[in-house]
C-alpha cells in the first residue's frame, strides 16, 4: 500500500523498518521503535503515517519502556532527598500526597505519580534544603469572600 506523502507531495509512502527510529510517546519522551517494526513512511521527507491499530501496538510496546523510565526518575530523586537525611512522611507531606505514596510507587508496575509531583520530586532533589520550608501542611478557613481567616500547620 504505497502513496504519496501530503506533506512534502514529492515522496512516496510505504511500510518501512528500521533502525534507531523514535516516536514521542508521551509529553517530551521519545521511545524507540523496534528495528523491525513497520511504520508507513515517507522515502522522501520522513513524515510517518500511523493507524489505530499501529498506534496500538506501539502503545503496548512502549508503555512499559515508559513506566520503567518514570520509576528510574522517582527512584532517583528519592536516592538524593533521602540521602541528605529527609524521610518520605516529609516528602509526602511537602508533595502534598497521601501517606504511603512514595511506597506505592516504588511498587506500582504503572507509578501513578503526576508528572506535576515528579517533578517537584526532582527539584526537591536538586534542593533538599527546601523542603524543610515545605514539610507541614497547611489547612485554611475562609469566609464568604474567599479570604483566609485563619491559618494551620499540621
Amino acid at each position: 500500500m504505497n502513496f504519496h506523502c501530503g506533506m512534502c507531495k514529492n515522496g512516496i509512502v510505504k511500510p518501512t523498518k528500521g533502525e534507531g527510529r523514535h516516536l514521542r510517546y508521551c509529553a517530551f519522551t521519545s521511545i524507540p521503535i523496534p528495528d523491525d517494526f513497520e511504520i508507513l513512511t515517507c522515502d522522501c521527507c520522513g513524515e510517518t503515517y500511523t493507524s489505530l491499530k499501529t498506534e496500538e501496538d506501539l502503545h503496548d510496546f512502549q508503555t512499559p519502556i515508559y513506566f520503567k523510565y518514570i520509576k528510574n526518575r522517582i527512584q532517583k530523586a528519592l536516592d538524593s532527598i533521602l540521602k541528605a537525611g529527609h524521610d518520605t512522611v516529609t516528602i509526602e507531606k511537602s508533595l502534598r500526597v497521601a501517606r504511603g505514596s512514595v511506597k506505592k510507587w516504588l511498587k506500582q508496575k504503572e507509578p501513578t505519580i503526576k508528572e506535576a509531583e515528579l517533578r517537584l520530586l526532582e527539584v526537591y532533589a536538586e534542593h533538599p534544603e527546601i523542603l524543610e520550608k515545605y514539610k507541614f501542611q497547611k489547612t485554611f478557613k475562609l469566609d464568604l469572600e474567599g479570604r483566609i481567616v485563619e491559618e494551620n500547620k499540621t
